[in-house]
């Protein structure tokens, strides 16, 4: 019992001196490099993420949107960098003609944003080139009376409006655009589309007219 004892005393300090020498090898093989800090990882961390948001914004500028996108869904793990990537990735979304992706990241945006006037601006662009034009006139109606001072949205209603080919309610807010901005680019621009719509309005009755009067004669004829 008592050599049992002992022998099981040898055992637990040589077992001892076995942990011991264990770190002690870790401890002495890092000497000759820092201990890592916490705070310095964090930062080096960060500085990963920043670059990757630096690498995304390089392949927007260059238009590589499929790219771009690729690096801010990385940066967008960094909460401190989240929304301002999630803006940038929505805007490339719409650069590749993404309209839902891009509808459904703007309409968030609007949710922690109401008033942004910028993103009420997006998504009526969406909603125009996805067809909806009834939803995009209504949300440039709403900016208009928000910022009547603002000629971007009068000229973008207009231009929407343009797309119907129905000259029916692009007259107010045209002549609107001439008087209180008569210095804007686009009233040339306008006009020239407008006189074409006319135009080609009018050889298309002209069309129309023999058509109907045959179909009268018939008529009559009977």
């Amino acid at each position: 019992m008592f050599f049992s004892k002992i022998y099981m005393k040898k055992k637990m300090k040589s077992a001892r001196n076995l942990i011991f020498l264990f770190f002690f090898m870790i401890f002495t093989s890092c000497v000759s490099k820092p201990l890592p800090i916490i705070g310095d990882q964090k930062a080096q961390l960060n500085n990963i993420y920043i670059e990757y948001m630096n690498i995304a914004d390089i392949y927007f500028s260059e238009e590589k949107f499929d790219k771009a996108i690729t690096y801010y869904e990385l940066a967008m793990q960094n909460k401190d960098l989240y929304w301002n990537c999630y803006y940038k990735l929505a805007k490339s979304y719409v650069y590749q003609s993404d309209w839902q992706s891009a509808l459904s990241m703007f309409e968030e945006l609007q949710n922690r944003d109401p008033e942004n006037s910028s993103i009420k601006e997006s998504i009526a662009y969406i909603y125009a080139m996805k067809g909806e034009r009834e939803k995009a006139i209504k949300i440039y109606d709403s900016l208009i009376k928000e910022q009547p001072e603002n000629c971007e949205f009068l000229e973008n209603l207009i231009a929407i409006l343009l797309l119907n080919e129905d000259l029916t309610d692009v007259e107010a807010p045209f002549t609107l655009l001439k008087t209180n901005f008569p210095n804007s680019k686009n009233i040339e621009a306008f006009q020239s589309q407008i006189d074409q719509i006319i135009k080609h309005n009018e050889e298309k009755k002209k069309k129309e007219e023999p058509d109907s009067k045959n179909s009268s004669e018939e008529s009559s004829s009977k």
